[in-house]
């Protein structure tokens, strides 16, 4: 049994990967700093040095899951000193203390941290570099993030499209710009993993679904079979896609999903979402 701590535990992210460790025998500690989604959940504001050293010192994980962050470029172009404050000095002020503890730090990062070209990106990959100084880190980098959280009512984008199907039963989608999809139960899946196995170090790893799609396949797959009309609009948006070996979850012994087989449990999952 391990001491793991959850940063961001009331986060779209942060919730599934927290409520899903709570299944297990570990002692789980999930931390938020305004919205707390499950009762047991300790406050703390990571961006103040002094909580974040209190908070380590009297709980000593041995392991940190740090998914607390802002996923949105447009709120990071905004409020540039509060996406630092929250992706770069937060994440500072719990590597210096996992170095105390010669704790292992999990870092949900993200997609943009490949190229960088806004805020939101460059914030991440400097986080990156801070968790790298550390002698045991795994580094996850998620893209496009779909599937079922605790947490359906933050404005993460596959929230909006549950939340737009419910209440108009109409979904306009860009066609646009193509990407490898994450799948929230994958992160989880792969993260309980690491947890468990002391050969993962040292990595940085992407955790997403063999497959290019774009948000209106996504839609159209997930959303039409449930009655939702889905209409292709074109942004003219294109992203380059990083070039990903997917052998590599093999060579790991990690979880792997095509994209047919996370859309199939959505799939499964949204039916019974509809109906609740």
């Amino acid at each position: 049994m391990k001491t793991i701590l959850v940063t961001g535990a009331s986060g779209f992210v942060g919730a599934r990967i927290y409520l899903d460790l709570k299944q297990t025998p570990n002692k789980v500690i999930g931390i938020y700093n305004q919205h707390k989604l499950f009762t047991d959940l300790t406050p703390c504001n990571i961006t103040d040095e002094n909580q974040v050293a209190e908070l380590l010192q009297k709980f000593k994980p041995e392991v940190i899951i740090h998914t607390a962050a802002i996923p949105s470029s447009s709120w990071c172009e905004k409020y540039p000193q509060e996406a630092f404050d929250l992706h770069v000095n937060a994440t500072k002020y719990l590597v210096n203390n996992a170095k105390k503890l010669n704790a292992k730090i999990i870092y949900i990062s993200t997609f943009a941290a490949y190229n960088p070209s806004n805020v939101y990106g460059k914030t991440k990959l400097a986080a990156e570099e801070l968790v790298k100084t550390l002698n045991n880190y795994i580094i996850l980098r998620p893209s496009f993030i779909i599937g079922l959280s605790p947490n359906a009512n933050n404005n993460s984008p596959f929230n909006i499209y549950l939340k737009t199907s419910k209440t108009k039963y109409k979904l306009e989608m860009d066609s646009s710009w193509t990407f490898h999809v994450s799948y929230l139960k994958h992160l989880s899946e792969i993260t309980q993993e690491i947890i468990k196995r002391k050969d993962l170090n040292k990595l940085t790893l992407p955790v997403v679904v063999e497959g290019v799609t774009s948000r209106y396949q996504i839609a159209k797959d997930l959303f039409e079979p449930l009655g939702v009309k889905v209409s292709e609009i074109e942004s003219k948006r294109i992203i380059p896609i990083p070039e990903l070996d997917f052998n590599i979850y093999q060579k790991l012994k990690l979880p792997h999903y095509t994209y047919q087989q996370a859309i199939t449990e959505l799939k499964r999952d949204l039916k019974i979402h509809f109906i609740d």
